[in-house]
């Protein structure tokens, strides 16, 4: 992986993702989708969260090496 960008927006709960988490239908979550990069722009990553932040927070460290 030799870059990544993400986004990150606040949303709420449609019934099924509120099922799955546990959360009450309409509950905000944090929505993060991020695509990972190799090589040539090639990807290797590409990922949607959805994060229930009444219980978890959202921590992000990123470098360059170099």
């Amino acid at each position: 992986m030799l870059r990544t960008s993400e986004r990150l927006r606040a949303t709420l709960a449609d019934g099924e993702t509120a099922k799955l988490l546990g959360v009450k239908k309409g509950a905000p979550l944090l929505e993060i989708d991020r695509n990972a990069l190799s090589y040539h722009d090639a990807p290797v990553e590409l990922r949607r969260s959805l994060v229930n932040t009444e219980v978890h927070d959202y921590a992000s460290d990123l470098a360059k090496s170099g």
